[in-house]
């Protein structure tokens, strides 16, 4: 009895001191790939891409709001008039037609949205070095990728500084405890001009691009998004330069205007010769609804109206 009992000691002995290794404290998870392993492909950093341009698609109908992009804008102007049931009914909206806005009652969503966009762009433009890096894509596709990003990063920020003015502003996505500094609006102007002409320089995108990729940002785009923000913050020291770009686009083949300008409203008046710039729905097999209203597919549509 006494021999087995030595035995068993040494044996467990053994066993303990082997497992005091690093290896044991490895551990795998047999379902799942580490962040910094599955964006090392190009498919994969392709996925992030649609990512970065899927709140895109999300001020229509997204954080229980409906604050499409393009009407926000003119809620204070003589365009739109705000109806609805009552003046409750998206109440923030009759606020701001009014001249009454609030800062605890307004469209938080496109905060949201626009926040969102940012950090997928930061998230593009760290996961094109991780797959540049692996050597699964080459110079120019890099090239590519980072002015997409930073064209998109831009797009974004230019909601939030539009909209709110004094915003967070940051090119590497925040950690814990998630905290950034907030800059004055013309300081945020400032920052994003200086990210939109590096994006431009970088002079990767085509003027246009081939009907198979339309919706993908070109460097009409670009142009077109310099000049908006400087007649916005009126920066005569770049009305030049704004200038050359819009002849530019002008004197190019890729674009011209239609015969009929009224036919741009019609869907058979999409992706025309003339248009620059569409966010594009999907609208066969769409999957996006009331219920999943983040994912990929066609507008927000309620059957009743």
């Amino acid at each position: 009895m006494k021999l087995r009992n030595t035995i068993s000691v040494i044996a467990l002995g053994a066993v303990l001191f082997a497992s005091c290794g690093d290896e044991f404290l490895t551990v795998e998870n047999p379902t799942a790939q580490p962040i910094e392993e599955y964006f090392t492909t190009a498919d994969h950093l392709n996925e992030a891409l649609v990512a970065a341009y899927a709140p895109l698609h999300w001020t229509d109908w997204s954080m229980g709001q409906y604050n499409p992009i393009q009407i926000m804008s003119d809620i204070m102007a003589d365009q739109i008039w705000v109806g609805g049931a009552d003046k409750t009914d998206n109440q923030y909206w009759h606020l701001m037609m009014n001249y009454e806005a609030l800062p605890t009652n307004c469209m938080t969503a496109i905060w949201s949205d626009g926040y969102s966009g940012v950090k997928r762009s930061n998230d593009l433009i760290l996961y094109t070095g991780w797959t540049k890096a692996a050597g699964e894509i080459d110079d120019a596709a890099e090239a590519e990728f980072l002015e997409q990003a930073r064209l998109l990063r831009v797009y974004y920020y230019s909601w939030l500084w539009k909209f709110w003015g004094n915003i967070v502003y940051y090119e590497k996505n925040l950690e814990d405890p998630y905290i950034g500094t907030q800059f004055t609006a013309d300081e945020v102007y400032s920052k994003m001009m200086a990210d939109l002409e590096g994006a431009i320089a970088i002079d990767a995108l085509p003027m246009r691009q081939p009907d198979a990729k339309a919706g993908y940002l070109t460097k009409a785009f670009a142009y077109m998004l310099y000049a908006e923000l400087v007649m916005y913050q009126k920066d005569a020291a770049r009305y030049d330069t704004a200038l050359g770009y819009m002849k530019e686009i002008i004197g190019d083949d890729a674009y011209d205007l239609v015969d009929d300008y009224g036919t741009i409203f019609h869907p058979e008046g999409e992706w025309t010769k003339e248009s620059i710039f569409e966010i594009t729905h999907k609208a066969d097999g769409q999957v996006r609804s009331y219920d999943n209203v983040l994912a990929a597919g066609g507008t927000m549509r309620d059957d009743s109206c």
